[in-house]
């Protein structure tokens, strides 16, 4: 066997949602979505399933028995050629021993930025201007994406705060009544991520546990976001959840 010694870690900044069919990625980092089928999705499950990273040499063997219709010449081969190309796409990263692999979140959005947008949001919210604090968060969402991208977003969406006061489950819906009227009002056309991003963030700024929901479905190739409170989705058809695979909460 002529494989590298290195070893493997996925990227911190990768999202992964496996089944029977294959793997769905995406790369924050770079705004991606990758699909795998496969021996390429039985390798990024076996580098899910390690915590400190796998040699090629390890992910041949393993994957020896899964594919034994296989010679072990052209799975050492086929390793070879996904885990480089993993790595081009900077999907995975590698380290000649232990001590060299690093994990952790993504990067944190500038601080003085993210306070700033969110003590305006609130300060709006406290008036009880619903409509103008939701088309200040799509003007926001706009200036993020222009300028920063989606990664900046998408760390902006983890990061947000939850109130410390709760809401009963029977005021969710009356705070996307109130999303939706500001909605109306935003000159711009509004994406699934946008409104996703937004919906999010007012939620969360009165109380509620809101998480933004990415997934996608392979046939048409689709990704899409919506908001979800406690399991329910909430700025979209329930249905939402059985027609795509999610990839990722935040």
């Amino acid at each position: 066997m002529t494989t590298s010694n290195a070893r493997y870690i996925i990227s911190a900044a990768v999202r992964s949602s496996s089944d029977e069919d294959g793997t769905t990625l995406l790369h924050v980092a770079e705004n991606k979505i990758y699909g795998l089928v496969g021996l390429g999705s039985a390798i990024w499950q076996k580098l899910v399933e390690s915590k400190s990273g796998l040699g090629e040499s390890d992910i041949v063997t393993e994957l020896g028995s899964e594919f034994s219709e296989m010679s072990t010449q052209q799975i050492e081969r086929d390793v070879t050629k996904l885990l480089h190309s993993f790595e081009q796409k900077h999907l995975v990263d590698r380290a000649s021993n232990l001590q060299d692999l690093k994990t952790g979140a993504t990067d944190r959005p500038r601080d003085s930025l993210f306070l700033f947008f969110n003590a305006a949001i609130r300060l709006l919210l406290c008036l009880r201007m619903h409509v103008l604090a939701t088309v200040l968060a799509f003007v926001v969402v706009a200036l993020v994406l222009k300028v920063s991208g989606f990664k900046q977003l998408y760390n902006l969406v983890r990061l947000w705060p939850t109130a410390e006061r709760s809401v009963g489950p029977e005021v969710i819906p009356q705070m996307w009544g109130e999303i939706r009227r500001g909605i109306t009002w935003y000159p711009r056309q509004v994406m699934c991520l946008q409104r996703s991003a937004v919906t999010t963030w007012l939620l969360r700024s009165r109380g509620a546990q809101a998480q933004m929901v990415i997934g996608c479905q392979r046939r048409p190739f689709l990704v899409h976001a919506w908001t979800e409170v406690n399991g329910e989705v909430v700025n979209d058809c329930q249905s939402v959840r059985e027609l795509h695979k999610i990839i990722d909460r935040c």
